[in-house]
């Protein structure tokens, strides 16, 4: 039996008898251990590298988008037998008729209360009023259902909504749109309706100035911590003259004049493209073109009679119409 002295006088021997085989194993052993510590220590300041990113960073963070939504609640066929609307609609209705009685005594005129006839009608279904489907968008109904959706409804409020969380900052995202006509950008400070217009005398394919502006309707403006860092250069709104846009990559180099650059390009060829656009579009300015339904209307009636001309100019019996209109020039909007 060997006692823990006789052992220890063993384990004292072999290290005595084999030292490079001693000396290979602590080595060995060194570098192993040298290396989980190591595996140790990266490992943990990865994770809490990953957690301070993530208390600073977005980690934990939400972007929220909110947008308005036309509530289904007011379509016709939901309101159509709402009793306070509809004899709110009729008390309106009898009070317009009134004012027009008394100012067609005033003036000296006939009126006629059946030109103007009642928003409502006698449903024997329901066996009620309800409001007439073909005065459905008359200003009694309207009047009518705008009391009733401010008397019923609380407006959305972002900030009440918001109240229970943690909100860094709202940025706000403004629609700009004409109510009434076109806002149309100017290539080149030219109206592109007029130009193409003209163009297409030729080729006889003539579209409505209508048509052709149903694509351009409007601008989003942006909260400047979503659109700054696309900005070309700084923008003081106290000392500018003109209003910045972001505008695609592809419309600013068609509209700086650059060719597109072939399919073979290089990367660096590239690259040098779009540093050029950049750098120019810094002092490049778009032209806008506003025009109101009246204009809108005379304009497309002038292309359409010069069309008309041209493809008459060798017809004998044709006639012009007995009013002509001329159109603007292209660069005067």
């Amino acid at each position: 039996m060997i006692r823990p002295l006789d052992t220890m006088t063993l384990a004292i021997t072999k290290l005595r008898t084999r030292r490079v085989r001693l000396a290979f194993t602590i080595l060995i052993s060194g570098l192993l251990f040298g290396l989980l510590l190591a595996i140790i220590l990266i490992s943990s300041g990865i994770l809490r590298s990953l957690d301070s990113f993530g208390e600073e960073g977005v980690g934990e963070k939400y972007i929220v988008a909110t947008s308005s939504n036309a509530s289904q609640d007011y379509d016709f066929f939901n309101i159509e037998s709402n009793n306070t609307i509809v004899a709110r609609a009729e008390q309106l209705h009898g009070e317009r008729i009134a004012a027009k009685k008394l100012e067609a005594t005033r003036l000296g005129i006939e009126f006629n209360p059946a030109d103007d006839p009642v928003p409502t009608v006698f449903d024997k279904d329901m066996g009620k009023k309800i409001i007439n489907y073909d005065f459905a968008e008359s200003p009694s109904v309207m009047q009518a259902i705008q009391e009733y959706r401010a008397a019923n409804e609380t407006p959305f409020s972002i900030d009440s909504y918001t109240q229970k969380y943690e909100v860094k900052r709202q940025l706000t995202e403004l629609n700009v749109q004409p109510e009434l006509g076109t806002l149309v950008p100017m290539t080149n400070g030219k109206e592109d309706a007029i130009v193409n217009t003209q163009a297409s005398h030729s080729s006889q394919q003539f579209q409505s100035i209508e048509a052709y502006n149903s694509s351009f309707n409007s601008l989003t403006v942006a909260d400047d911590v979503l659109s700054m860092p696309y900005a070309t250069k700084q923008f003081d709104p106290k000392a500018a003259s003109t209003i910045p846009v972001v505008i695609g990559y592809a419309y600013a180099e068609k509209s700086l004049g650059f060719k597109k650059l072939p399919t073979t390009a290089s990367p660096s060829e590239k690259i040098e493209r779009i540093r050029q656009v950049r750098a120019k579009s810094a002092t490049m300015q778009i032209d806008f073109c506003y025009r109101n339904d009246e204009s809108l209307a005379l304009l497309n009636q002038a292309m359409a009679q010069q069309e008309e001309i041209e493809k008459n100019k060798d017809d004998k019996n044709y006639r012009a119409p007995s009013v002509v209109y001329k159109g603007p020039a292209e660069n005067t909007c």
